[in-house]
């Protein structure tokens, strides 16, 4: 049997290149196969298109254009297939409303 059929898939969503290469580096010590995709349409092709494919974990950066992190999240939590798959927001710092947690936009 196939070793990487075997293993966890990490998929990981940044609109950046430079940043999914840094974050694929840092799981590479992980036993786990490590999906990166530049953008949230791409990631959920990966979530609901691809069938064969289940993940157990998203890595998301949170500022991307057209669907941001907390929208691909909310999307992600809605469905049945992929409302299970823990997910992690990377992100840089940012003074955008848009992209502040939403629990935090209702503390200020």
């Amino acid at each position: 049997m196939d070793k990487l059929v075997d293993l966890p898939k990490i998929l990981v969503v940044d609109d950046i290149a430079a940043n999914l290469t840094a974050m694929k580096a840092v799981l590479q010590s992980l036993e786990a196969v490590v999906v990166g995709v530049h953008s949230a349409q791409e990631a959920l092709e990966q979530l609901l298109v691809c069938q064969e494919e289940d993940y157990c974990l998203l890595l998301i950066d949170v500022q991307m254009p057209m669907i941001n992190g907390y929208e691909l999240a909310e999307l992600v939590r809605n469905n049945r297939r992929t409302q299970h798959i823990p997910i992690i927001f990377v992100s840089a710092i940012s003074k955008d409303g848009r992209f502040q947690a939403p629990s935090a936009k209702s503390a200020a």
